[in-house]
């Protein structure tokens, strides 16, 4: 089974399924043969490494999902409690650096771009700057690329009582900077050895290749079209065969395509030539190429990978009166999850826990978590006449409320 794909910026045929620069070429046959049927120069075993950001910068399926929940996600707001008696601690100096983590980023946009980092990479690495462990907050908390850092770990990891004994350090590859296990603080998605999670494009990486070949096929119909068709000479016959186009009368077709034809001012979206023509129609129509429906499709894969649901997007099926529900149900189903998981990530990287304290992140102050108090009111008149109703029927209060399940019978 051959195809076409995409090499780089070119063109390549193949025995394996084709996508594009960005994404991993899954091959059908093993690594073996097609290191024989194509050389030890070729790169037929592509992966999505390294190219995370490039794929999420210029995939809007995957962009659009991932940004709204980190901008969900950057909703919360820090509360740091007592951890004997849960209550919280105004003024905390922890908070103060929660919301300024570092001189580049405020606390909104910090939170983005750990929760873009956890989605696109699998992994978010956050320094501490912590001159003292016996300060109880940083003096800023830097999130670490990447693309640029290396794990080194010792090869050990079952019989390890702490995580210096399974991750030796990180290092940055491109200044040399190198960096303690403690001064790590490690958020990661599933992870199959436990030192590294996984990105969710892994997984996603046919349906994400599929909606970028449909950009791009349709990108091609609409500014590179090529040859809609084939116009040849139509099928009349002498003694000799086919009646073949002279080469005038082909010249004459090629500058009424190139110049007199096409669909802005002073071009005729037809041409009549003076000989008999026969047109062959070379593309789909749009609706035949399922472009948008591909392109649906992953969007959708996407937003369940991040536990989303698609009626908050503009797709989907909200509306004014329940936009709220979909999006407490997105809160609470993703979002607050999320949040329980990092800060958990948070409490155990500052060692808050044996200072006695935790950081919690609170949405409970979202309008979708608010009671509607018009709702509210017009549903106690409603039952207030309902029991009015019954009571006049010849039931006593207590059993009209029982019967609306006011109170228990």
């Amino acid at each position: 089974m051959s195809f076409i794909g995409f090499k780089g910026d070119k063109f390549s045929f193949g025995f394996q399924i084709g996508t594009d620069h960005l994404t991993r070429r899954l091959p059908i046959q093993s690594s073996a043969f097609l290191t024989r049927l194509f050389g030890s120069d070729n790169e037929v075993w592509e992966t999505i490494n390294n190219n995370e950001m490039k794929l999420f910068t210029t995939t809007p399926e995957v962009f659009i999902p991932i940004m709204r929940f980190a901008e969900m996600f950057s909703n919360g707001r820090f509360v740091v409690k007592d951890w004997k008696t849960n209550e919280p601690i105004e003024n905390h100096e922890l908070l103060k650096l929660l919301e300024k983590p570092n001189p580049l980023m405020n606390r909104n946009e910090w939170l983005i771009t750990i929760a873009v980092n956890h989605w696109i990479y699998g992994n978010c690495y956050i320094y501490k700057n912590q001159y003292s462990e016996l300060s109880v907050a940083p003096t800023t908390l830097m999130i670490l690329p990447n693309e640029d850092l290396k794990l080194k770990v010792s090869g050990k990891k079952f019989k390890q009582i702490d995580k210096d004994g399974i991750i030796q350090g990180y290092e940055l590859s491109q200044n040399g900077e190198k960096f303690e296990p403690k001064e790590i603080i490690h958020l990661k998605n599933y992870s199959v050895d436990g030192i590294k999670g996984v990105s969710i494009l892994e997984a996603l990486q046919m349906p994400v290749s599929n909606a970028r070949g449909a950009y791009g096929f349709n990108n091609v119909n609409l500014t590179k079209r090529g040859a809609l068709g084939i116009l040849s000479p139509a099928k009349m016959t002498d003694a000799f065969g086919g009646n073949k186009l002279g080469n005038e009368d082909k010249l004459e077709i090629e500058k009424q395509f190139v110049k007199d034809n096409g669909i802005f001012d002073n071009q005729a979206p037809i041409k009549i030539a003076n000989v008999p023509v026969d047109y062959t129609q070379m593309s789909l129509a749009i609706k035949e190429q399922l472009i948008f429906e591909t392109i649906n499709q992953t969007m959708k894969k996407v937003i369940d990978s991040i536990g989303l649901n698609v009626n908050i997007f503009s797709d989907g099926a909200a509306t004014f009166n329940n936009a709220d529900a979909f999006l407490k149900s997105a809160y609470q189903d993703a979002i607050i999850p999320f949040a329980e998981k990092f800060c958990f990530a948070l409490n155990d990287g500052l060692n808050l826990t044996e200072k006695g304290l935790y950081i919690e992140l609170d949405y409970s102050f979202l309008p979708c978590f608010q009671v509607n108090e018009t709702q509210v009111a017009t549903e106690m008149k409603m039952k207030a006449e309902a029991i009015d109703r019954l009571i006049q029927v010849g039931y006593s209060r207590q059993e009209a409320e029982t019967l609306l399940g006011i109170t228990k019978p």
